[in-house]
């Protein structure tokens, strides 16, 4: 190798150097990024200190159908209208079940599900349980970093805290839902017990 290949090697690897440098101290800078438990739109970016780093609200645009049903600009018009069957399969999507399952957590039996999915929309009270755990399962995601896989995970495992049953057994009446959002902020602020 000559002397030339040399240097521009080490003018590459000081780069690099300096690349993961930056890298160490932009993760040490932003550490989390949350989701309002309330205003579900809002991303924020916080320094470990926990001190609010950046805020904002992601464009119409971006937003996905799950993400409408969150936010609460046109939410309860939506589901005082009943919304459209297919929301059932996205949120079934996103807490990794089937639709059967979900189903049955939003207390919709086998028959009624099927007369839905062919009149194509759910009655207003089907929607309101069915934003219940579309709610849960955005707190999930949040909980777990975005890890959809360990979000699912957490949703169907049985939990000490919740008598032995998992979030997503819990989450099929009101109160029971109520107890998870519960223990998700006690585990976000690294409250255990």
């Amino acid at each position: 190798m000559c002397d030339q290949q040399v240097g521009q090697e080490s003018r590459h690897l000081g780069y690099e150097d300096d690349l993961l440098s930056a890298l160490e101290v932009m993760e040490s800078i932003l550490t989390a990024t949350a989701v309002c438990a309330m205003c579900p739109q809002l991303v924020c970016l916080y320094r470990p200190n926990g001190e609010l780093l950046y805020m904002r609200y992601p464009t119409a645009e971006s937003r996905s159908a799950l993400d409408r049903l969150l936010v609460r600009d046109g939410a309860v018009a939506m589901v005082r209208s009943g919304l459209p069957f297919a929301m059932l399969d996205e949120v079934a999507v996103a807490a990794g079940i089937g639709r059967l399952t979900l189903a049955r957590v939003i207390d919709l039996p086998a028959t009624t599900l099927a007369r839905r999915r062919k009149a194509g929309q759910l009655t207003p009270e089907e929607s309101d349980r069915l934003v219940r755990v579309a709610r849960l399962v955005a707190m999930a995601h949040d909980l777990m970093r975005g890890d959809g896989d360990a979000a699912c995970r957490w949703l169907g495992d049985p939990h000490e805290l919740l008598e032995g049953e998992s979030p997503l057994e819990r989450a099929s009446t009101e109160v029971g839902s109520r107890e998870v959002e519960d223990l998700i902020g006690r585990l976000r602020h690294g409250i255990f017990s």
